[in-house]
């Protein structure tokens, strides 16, 4: 995987700027492996994100899934890509790794994708 990151001396100084520098970084983000800390969680089938800039601060890239219940943000594509690893594996120590019966209906569905998404390989 490319990760292409801006260079923050030759940060953009308008939106417009912004949006010609960050054009290189929204590409897909095709995700198999997810590690953080000392789990490491692997997608059953890859996972695409395609990042967006931001409408009121455009140097932010944004990646969202809904079904995952996913929304980050960052200055860098690296950043995003550290952002999505932190926030995956976050919900899977909080909702697969914690008793079902402490869960609240929303918090059981995401479980249920999680566990149907991602097999803990480490």
């Amino acid at each position: 995987m490319s990760d292409i990151a801006l260079d923050p001396t030759t940060a953009a100084q308008t939106p417009a700027d912004a949006a010609q520098s960050s054009a290189c970084e929204i590409v897909p983000l095709p995700l198999h492996t997810i590690s953080w800390g000392k789990c490491t969680l692997q997608f059953k089938t890859t996972l695409t994100l395609t990042p967006t800039l931001g409408e009121e601060i455009p140097r932010l890239l944004i990646a969202e899934n809904p079904e995952l219940c996913l929304h980050v943000f960052a200055a860098t594509r690296a950043d995003l890509i550290q952002e999505i690893h932190e926030q995956i594996v976050f919900m899977w120590q909080e909702y697969v790794k914690t008793d079902a019966d402490d869960l609240a209906a929303d918090g059981l569905r995401l479980r249920a994708t999680l566990l149907n998404l991602l097999e803990e390989v480490a």
